[in-house]
């Protein structure tokens, strides 16, 4: 499971770079932007950053590095999954059922809280970038629904019968393995020069750069 929980922060960190092809290519590994939820599809018109956002370069749409922050940062916060300790306990069904229920609802909360994220960035600022958010945003939530499919089917388990336990344990434990194969949400689609740009100004986007070297295991 160790290795599971891991997979999950490599996820993120490949949804990254896979996002830098489609804007960031001057910032190699840098993850580009995205918005989603009641803007998606929308391009948001031109204005000043808020006061709180990141600085944006002379020359550099400020409204889309601070959307690109905001974006890199919902990235950033699925390698929270690395800091939720899971060892299962395997000492009985009961105590094995616990732990993975724990670990699989965190899991799909956490998800939950990106797919939020994307839902709450605004308008984008180029078609592209709209484009993006959508597709990410489906995307995790397809692997929140793997969690709590997983997740259900533990819940209803009896760690008295143990051959239908050990089945519905198993079907748990699979739903994370579903991570892997989860489809880039960026195939497809081209550069964008206002992504670029405001992908290398974000800070939140300079910290996404080292996560598909740092968060991937040492052995």
């Amino acid at each position: 499971m160790g290795r599971r929980r891991i997979a999950i922060a490599v996820l993120a960190a490949g949804l990254a770079v896979g996002l830098a092809g489609c804007g960031a290519r001057a910032v190699s590994g840098t993850a580009s932007v995205a918005g989603a939820g009641s803007s998606a599809g929308t391009v948001a018109g031109t204005g000043s950053a808020a006061a709180t956002s990141p600085s944006a370069p002379p020359g550099v749409n400020a409204a889309a590095v601070a959307w690109a922050d905001k974006f890199c940062g919902t990235v950033l916060s699925l390698t929270d999954i690395a800091k939720v300790p899971f060892t299962p306990d395997m000492t009985t069904p009961q105590t094995a059922k616990a732990s993975l229920t724990d670990f699989l609802t965190k899991a799909s909360a956490l998800f939950g809280t990106a797919v939020d994220g994307l839902h709450n960035l605004g308008a984008a600022p180029t078609p592209t970038g709209a484009e993006l958010a959508t597709k990410m945003a489906a995307a995790l939530g397809d692997v929140k629904k793997s969690f709590d499919d997983g997740l259900a089917s533990l819940q209803q388990a009896d760690p008295n019968d143990p051959s239908g336990f050990q089945r519905a344990f198993q079907a748990a434990g699979e739903s994370l393995g579903k991570i892997g194969s989860m489809k880039n949400p960026t195939e497809g689609i081209t550069g964008d020069p206002t992504l670029e740009q405001a992908a290398a100004a974000a800070p939140n986007c300079q910290k996404v750069r080292g996560l598909d070297t740092s968060a991937a295991p040492t052995s």
